[in-house]
C-alpha cells in the first residue's frame, strides 16, 4: 500500500497573477485636488512639509523642536505647516547667504 500523500500548499501568486488591478487607476484612488497645479496648498501635513524642506519626517520633527522650523497650525485635531512660514524658516537657516560674498569684488571694481 502506497503512503498517503500530504496535500501541497497552494502556490503564492502575485497580484497580477491573481487578476488584481495593479494599474495606476486601482480601485483605491487618491483624492484629486480641486486646486489648479499653479496654486499649491497653503497648509501641508507632516510628510509633505518634510518633503518641502527636503528632509525626512523625523529630521523635520527635530528641526521643529530646535526652533529652526515653525510650529504647526492646528485645525481641530489636524496639524499642518504653513508653506509660507516654511519658506521664511528656510530663508533664515544658516549658510548659503551670499550677501557677504566678496568673490566678485575685483571684477566689479574693474
Amino acid at each position: 500500500m502506497a503512503p498517503a500523500s500530504t496535500p501541497r500548499p497552494a502556490p503564492v501568486l502575485s497580484m497580477t497573477e491573481r487578476g488584481a488591478d495593479t494599474s495606476s487607476k486601482s480601485s483605491i484612488m487618491a483624492r484629486e485636488s480641486a486646486l489648479p497645479t499653479s496654486c499649491p496648498p497653503r497648509l501641508l501635513p507632516l510628510p509633505a512639509a518634510a518633503e518641502y524642506v527636503s528632509v525626512s519626517p523625523s529630521k523635520f520633527g527635530e528641526l521643529v523642536k530646535k526652533g529652526l522650523m515653525p510650529q504647526p497650525k492646528r485645525i481641530d485635531r489636524r496639524v499642518a505647516w504653513d508653506r509660507i512660514a516654511l519658506d521664511r524658516a528656510i530663508d533664515a537657516l544658516p549658510g548659503g547667504d551670499n550677501a557677504d560674498d566678496e568673490s566678485w569684488a575685483d571684477i566689479d571694481a574693474a
